[in-house]
């Protein structure tokens, strides 16, 4: 029986439900199995190493489909998608988790739509009993460690691309229909079997012809020109704009999709505009004079060429003023870049942006309790010793005077040990080269990046959406603080005996949990 707060599904008898389920599954595993009139392949590579990825990169990366046999062996599978049917049920019924569940009611492949949380006897009574459904969960590298190391398998991609792994569990027949994605994605098999169809050439927007009438963007006509059965390790990739069509084809059917977003030129434009706005004065009025001339009988109704001549010159010069000035635009596309994507991990506003200045391309309406690590940059409280300090204590100036230094080299070099606690005496650790000292991971959520100056001499950091102030001794050790999201004790502990800087930065990344001791 289907509980009365889920959709609304068929009035059918339980027999004629399992026999209309039985009929969709059985015509679905038909269409993958290989009887079936077989469409080719697309290109194929085995294994994912050194070699493959630079193949990949030079010849498929944004470019076309490729299909990944065995990127992940059977020890990594076990490592890396760890994840049970039931596992991913129980995310599902998470209220802090994004989930839905996408099914089709068998009339005429008529697809329905509900968002988690969900009631785990409900859920799994659904996906048991009633017709093919699919359910979808986001984020789970946030919840699930193993999962989020999965994603250093893709680390040849700049982290501020990676938007998430999305893992989906189908029984067999169960599928999400045609559609097409605006991102590059890799899916994974991590269990049981799928038949995927794609179209090998893109299709623009204006070709993406929907169903009408449905909650869920299925397209209305699909024409597949290639089709490929993944099995557990297998991986499609696939640039953006290819539609695509998979089918699950066993009952322990788990996908894991590692997406990579940027943003569209649409998306960069509308946010540079909205940047460049925010430096326009306000008391910065219209100041354009026109003769008007009483005789007229239209001049009650004209925007005159002088208007029009003036508003355009208005928007040149501030548009202008914007992208001559490097440091402006640098913070802008920094900031823009290393924002989350997604409203669930949209950092909450501080006082380096505001949310006027938010990029347009993500959404501003965080909780404002939600707090970022960076946001949390400015808050993190340092204990000295005898000496307590926190940011509310120390202005700009202050901190860059003092580096936020809670030890010197001499000190680390003697083997002092300070009466430190916290993120200042697990840096001292790893400077130290003390036994035990922890490897460092950057968090699941946060974004770190770098532009390196013009001449390559130094770097600017931006972490989830806002520029970080980093004394000069530092900026030499960011590429290496920003490429690695696993941060060992061999690789950091000499650059942080040579920066007072970086040893600052550090504690202060570790304190606003940007930055976390890997147990």
């Amino acid at each position: 029986m289907v509980a009365s707060s889920l959709l609304s599904w068929p009035q059918l008898s339980l027999h004629a439900a399992r026999a209309s389920r039985s009929a969709i599954t059985h015509s679905r595993v038909h269409a993958s199995a290989q009887e079936s009139p077989q469409l080719p392949e697309i290109d194929v590579m085995v294994g994912f190493g050194d070699a493959q990825r630079a193949r990949f990169l030079s010849d498929f990366w944004g470019r076309k489909p490729l299909l990944v046999r065995s990127l992940l062996s059977s020890e990594e599978i076990a490592a890396l998608c760890p994840l049970s049917p039931d596992d991913l049920l129980e995310l599902a019924c998470d209220e802090e988790v994004s989930s839905r569940l996408v099914g089709e009611d068998g009339n005429d492949c008529c697809w329905t739509l509900e968002h988690g949380p969900f009631d785990f006897d409900e859920l799994s009574s659904r996906i048991e009993d009633e017709l093919p459904c699919t359910l979808l969960v986001q984020e789970v590298d946030r919840q699930v460690p193993e999962v989020e190391s999965l994603r250093d398998k893709f680390n040849f991609v700049p982290r501020w691309r990676l938007d998430d792994v999305m893992v989906s569990y189908a029984r067999a027949g169960g599928s999400i229909g045609a559609h097409v994605d605006n991102y590059d994605v890799f899916l994974l098999q991590g269990s049981g079997q799928k038949r995927w169809d794609i179209e090998v050439t893109t299709r623009s927007a204006a070709d993406e012809n929907l169903r009408k009438g449905l909650d869920v963007r299925i397209l209305s006509n699909f024409a597949p020109s290639h089709s490929q059965v993944l099995r557990a390790g297998d991986a499609l990739y696939l640039p953006p704009r290819h539609a695509h069509w998979g089918v699950s084809a066993a009952a322990d059917c788990l996908t894991y999709s590692v997406g990579f977003r940027a943003p569209t030129a649409q998306e960069l434009v509308e946010s540079l505009v909205n940047a460049a706005a925010q430096r326009v004065p306000s008391d910065s009025l219209w100041n354009m004079s026109v003769p008007l001339d009483p005789a007229d009988p239209f001049g009650r109704g004209r925007i005159s060429r002088q208007d029009v001549a003036y508003a355009k010159q208005v928007c040149r010069d501030a548009l202008d003023a914007f992208l001559g000035d490097d440091a402006a635009f640098e913070d802008f596309l920094g900031s823009t870049l290393t924002r989350p994507k997604r409203k669930s991990r949209t950092p909450s506003a501080t006082a380096w942006q505001s949310p006027a200045s938010l990029p347009r391309w993500t959404s501003p309406s965080a909780p404002h309790g939600d707090m970022s690590p960076a946001s949390l940059l400015e808050f993190a409280d340092f204990d000295f010793g005898e000496s307590h300090m926190d940011s509310d204590d120390l202005d700009d100036e202050d901190a860059e005077e003092d580096g936020l230094s809670f030890f010197s080299l001499a000190e680390l070099e003697g083997g002092l040990v300070l009466p430190a606690e916290g993120s200042q005496l697990v840096v001292e650790r790893i400077a130290a080269d003390a036994p035990g000292a922890p490897t460092l991971r950057h968090a699941e959520t946060a974004v770190l990046a770098f532009i390196p100056t013009p001449d390559a001499s130094g770097c600017r950091l931006f972490l989830d959406g806002q520029p970080v102030p980093v004394q000069p001794d530092a900026e030499a050790h960011l590429p290496l603080l920003c490429a690695r999201s696993r941060l060992i004790p061999a690789d950091l502990s000499a650059p942080l005996r040579e920066s007072q800087g970086l040893r600052s930065l550090v504690a202060k990344l570790l304190a606003c949990d940007a930055l976390y001791e890997e147990l």
